[in-house]
């Protein structure tokens, strides 16, 4: 019998928009078909589908692509679709699947604009740092430039610089990552003005059509985050905000001669955190770390282990008159705490001095 594939693919998707239901057409209206569905040249997925009126429909490509794109821990992936019998067999063109919660109209000309990421700008911490990731729909050389906004040492008024890092080509398929650290960027501008030194107020990163502005602040933030975003990539986050600190212990107790002894004990520390007013458009950005399938917080440096939110309240409202404060609750993975202590240097500086560190 004849196999064809009825349903139509565009060559890139957003995960949240795939087809519910992939159609196929026979000729022989009695007789089964395999399919298999590829990821990166992998199949992932196989079943065998019988036709109704010489129809076979399989339902809900979107489950499956996206539970090996977190299984793989990877933002997109090349995929089709297979299907045969043992006299002939079809397949679907080859799909490019970007990971993400969100439908978004055009996609395509959304990924050649735009980071992988909500957000249209970030309040950022002066030795911050922050992840952008983007998706390339077809073979571009894109061009790299950062322009920045500095008060010159003395100055009054800012001048605006802009310092270019070349054309790169950028390859069909593929994510490209690139960490931004707000220190860096200030001392690269230090070098390649050097007229012009100051203090750095903001910044915005071009790569092609995208673009992204950092607004610099020098208000330290309480704590940091990392987490996977809505599409699958790793971004920070900064928090202005309160955290309380619980623990709870439980134990067991036996009575011997007349004397209590407790055993089994088993001690859970939690933290209840709650945001300082954040803007309408950072709200909706940190409703997906409640829902997020990785967060981490930093324990020292750059050493971050993973936590887990236990617990989330989230009412966000886009009225210019309310303050949207997110509230919710994480505990370490790992059920250890952590604390990083900066010790002073230990220097005997007086003879007789009867203690030192």
């Amino acid at each position: 019998m004849a196999i064809s594939v009825r349903t139509v693919f565009s060559q890139i998707y957003l995960s949240a928009m795939l087809p519910d239901t992939v159609t196929f057409y026979t000729q022989d209206d009695t007789a089964s078909a395999n399919v298999t569905l590829y990821v990166n040249s992998a199949p992932i997925f196989r079943t065998t589908l019988y036709p109704y009126e010489r129809v076979m429909n399989l339902k809900d490509i979107r489950s499956i692509i996206e539970g090996q794109l977190h299984k793989d821990n990877i933002a997109s992936a090349e995929c089709y679709i297979a299907i045969y019998d043992q006299f002939s067999h079809a397949n679907t063109q080859t799909f490019y699947v970007i990971a993400s919660d969100y439908a978004i109209p055009s996609p395509a000309h959304f990924l050649s604009t735009h980071f992988l990421t909500t957000r249209n700008s970030f309040r950022i911490h002066r030795k911050g740092k922050q992840n952008l990731s983007w998706f390339v729909p077809s073979y571009a050389r894109v061009s790299y430039y950062t322009e920045a906004l500095i008060l010159p040492d003395g100055q009054v008024s800012p001048v605006l610089l802009r310092r270019d890092e070349g054309t790169t080509p950028n390859y069909m398929g593929a994510v490209y990552r690139e960490e931004i650290s707000v220190q860096t960027v200030a001392e690269q501008f230090e070098r390649a003005f050097p007229n012009s030194r100051g203090k750095l107020l903001s910044f915005t990163v071009h790569r092609g059509n995208r673009a992204m502005t950092f607004y610099v602040t020098d208000e330290k933030p309480d704590f940091h985050l990392a987490f996977y975003n809505t599409f699958n990539v790793t971004e920070y986050a900064e928090f202005y905000a309160t955290t309380t600190q619980k623990q709870k212990v439980q134990r067991s107790e036996a009575l011997c001669n007349n004397i209590r002894t407790q055993y089994d004990q088993f001690t859970e520390h939690s933290f209840d955190v709650e945001t300082a007013a954040v803007p309408y458009e950072e709200a909706l950005w940190i409703n997906q770390i409640f829902s997020s399938r990785f967060v981490s917080i930093p324990i020292y440096l750059d050493t971050y282990v993973e936590i887990l939110i236990t617990e989330s309240t989230s009412e966000i409202s886009d009225s210019d008159k309310e303050q949207n404060r997110l509230k919710f609750s994480y505990k370490y993975a790992k059920n250890v705490l952590h604390k990083y202590v900066n010790f002073a240097p230990s220097y005997f500086t007086e003879e007789f001095s009867k203690q030192f560190m």
